[in-house]
């Protein structure tokens, strides 16, 4: 009987053990599942966090960081003579350079399919020149005089910008330039208003751009004869311009 009574005791009490046992690991089950949890949760918030600041950094430097531009060209120009509505005679441009800064204003604030946007472009200043040989005749030896043209002025006009993939961009533009325009040839200096325009394509990556634009417009001078005369000369120039841009 003490037997058996020894015996139930021992197995009550086993049975207790058992019971602690078990609850003891389904708690710690639970409070692994839950700390794996609440572990994911914040891994997952913190990389959605992590993704979102990556995001408004990207697009904070590639949409508002660098709006502004200063280029640096290097051309090539023609110039046509135009007395009379008819064509005198043409040059060729030995060299040609230009310094042009300005913003690009967007029109939108988020990019259109996440990558592209509409804007108008304000260059403050454009200031270019070119150098020309012209060949004259005296009536006893024939001789070289350089002549300059350049321009200061501004442009304005629409333009787009796609940001296919990271910090690369891609622009194409138009653009009205109001100018004033001048010669200096033979110790004498010609100016008058003109309207140029352009239009051409850059891209860009960073800090550093790449572009060429094409170039055109007309200016009308006042040329005095020999008999205190004048008469209207029509100059047209045209010639590409291949730049280096630094974005700001």
């Amino acid at each position: 009987m003490r037997m058996k009574k020894i015996a139930l005791l021992w197995v009550g009490m086993m049975c207790a053990w058992g019971s602690v046992a078990w609850a003891q690991e389904e708690n710690s089950q639970t409070a692994t599942v839950e700390t794996t949890v609440t572990t994911e949760v914040a891994e997952s918030g913190g990389s959605s966090a992590q993704t979102d600041f990556t995001q408004s950094e990207r697009y904070r430097k590639v949409w508002k960081d660098r709006k502004g531009y200063f280029n640096f060209m290097y051309g090539k120009q023609d110039l046509t003579f135009e007395e009379g509505g008819e064509e005198s005679f043409k040059l060729k441009s030995d060299w040609a350079a230009a310094i042009s800064f300005g913003r690009t204003f967007y029109l939108h604030k988020r990019p259109i399919a996440g990558m592209i946007k509409f804007g108008l472009d304000w260059s403050f200043l454009d200031l270019n020149v070119g150098s020309f040989k012209m060949q004259e005749d005296d009536g006893y030896e024939v001789y070289e005089e350089t002549l300059y043209k350049g321009e200061a002025g501004m442009q304005f006009g629409p333009s787009i910008t796609i940001n296919p993939i990271s910090h690369l961009k891609v622009a194409a533009y138009f653009r009205v330039v109001p100018s004033y325009s001048a010669t200096y040839y033979d110790d004498e200096f010609k100016g008058n208003y003109a309207t140029f325009f352009t239009y051409g394509v850059s891209v860009a990556y960073k800090v550093i751009s790449l572009g060429v634009e094409q170039r055109w417009g007309k200016t009308e001078f006042d040329v005095e004869d020999g008999d205190y005369e004048s008469y209207k000369v029509n100059v047209k120039s045209k010639g590409p311009r291949f730049y280096l841009s630094f974005r700001y």
